[in-house]
């Protein structure tokens, strides 16, 4: 998506390929969207695709697209008032991302059963083969993505995330406060992921009401956390964020520059994960 500037919010953001993937051609498997409404809202999302499903890159676009949609649609017309209220319209929000990722498999359900030689699905029909279909939860697997998603009103500040990758606002001050923390299993490169079964035990959730004025926010996917976090404590390393907001803030800064930062040395010495980095900040403090 390009950088653009609305009423309300300046919203920048850029996903890349990781040096191992541009080594073995692999598309980037990390995806990124964003909705300012009429009203003022804004919608940011980030996804990473796993790197162990075959459709990846499909499941992470597929999960940013749905979740701006369907949050989108629920916030057109007002926005809850509690936090409770908040955690209930997020939830619904995953649901019906999980759907949208279900029917991505379920497109795929039907293929025809074909000859050890690999017969076409008219070939096979005429030999006596049939269709048959495919396990859809084990195509599921096959869009495994993480998702973070965070909602911007006058009141609130809403945000909900399964897997890896982390949230931050920045306030007024400049002072960066984590929203989210990355989540992982057993070991550090194993994480949690929208398609799974369980996937609502793994949902962290951060709402807070408004009583500081949050002049940007950050959203990321684990191929920066090495940059962007300090992984002991899981505390947001400041020093990376606060100039790359103020970088945001600037109109000469565009998605062409974030991206040239994340493909820079700097960045890929120290990770070689595809990366999103999804900023957004207050159109008052835009230069």
């Amino acid at each position: 998506m390009q950088d653009e500037t609305n009423q309300h919010w300046r919203v920048i953001g850029a996903s890349v390929r990781g040096t191992s993937h541009v080594a073995t051609d692999r598309a980037c498997e990390d995806a990124h969207a964003y909705l300012e409404l009429e009203n003022g809202i804004l919608l940011l999302a980030v996804a990473d695709g796993a790197g162990s499903a075959s459709r990846a890159r499909e499941g992470s676009q597929e999960a940013v697209k749905a979740i701006i949609a369907t949050l989108g649609h629920s916030l057109h017309s007002a926005a809850p008032q509690s936090e409770a209220a908040w955690k209930t319209l997020l939830e619904t929000g995953l649901r019906e991302t999980r759907v949208a990722l279900e029917e991505l498999a379920k497109a795929e359900e039907t293929t025809p059963e074909s000859s050890a030689e690999g017969d076409s699905f008219d070939i096979a029909a005429e030999k006596g083969y049939h269709p048959r279909k495919k396990p859809t939860k084990n195509l599921l697997r096959e869009f495994a993505t993480t998702l973070l998603v965070a909602v911007i009103t006058p009141e609130w500040l809403a945000v909900a995330q399964i897997g890896d990758g982390f949230v931050v606002s920045q306030q007024s001050d400049l002072t960066i406060h984590n929203l989210t923390i990355p989540e992982y299993g057993t070991y550090l490169n194993e994480t949690f992921f929208l398609t799974q079964e369980d996937y609502l035990a793994h949902v962290q959730y951060a709402v807070v009401a408004k009583t500081e004025e949050v002049r940007g926010i950050a959203l990321l996917t684990d191929g920066l956390e090495l940059l962007a976090m300090d992984l002991a404590n899981k505390v947001a390393h400041s020093p990376f964020f606060v100039p790359i907001l103020e970088a945001a803030t600037q109109t000469s800064f565009t998605q062409t520059d974030l991206e040239t930062f994340l493909n820079s040395e700097r960045v890929c010495s120290r990770t070689d994960d595809d990366k999103t980095l999804l900023l957004a900040v207050q159109h008052k403090y835009v230069k």
